[in-house]
């Protein structure tokens, strides 16, 4: 039997968009992929999100935010 034909497929079945989320460690959103393409390949648009427990914003480096023309960084002054 093809993993697309458990229950959780086919209430998902009428949706035309779902939203994979994650609440730690990556290894969630990791192991959502497999769900991803094969969704996808369903004909689904799909998105992965992750919630982050970390204080984002006192990390070094540049931080990454939605607009719309696509993801753009946000360079940070140094503190």
């Amino acid at each position: 039997m093809s993993y697309l034909h458990l229950p959780l497929f086919q209430a998902l079945a009428p949706t035309r968009r779902v939203l994979l989320a994650g609440m730690g460690g990556g290894f969630d959103v990791f192991s959502s992929l497999p769900l991803f393409f094969g969704l996808r390949d369903a004909g689904k648009e799909v998105f992965l999100a992750n919630l982050s427990f970390s204080d984002l914003d006192n990390l070094p480096g540049p931080q990454l935010h939605p607009s719309e023309d696509g993801p753009v960084a946000n360079h940070r002054a140094t503190r």
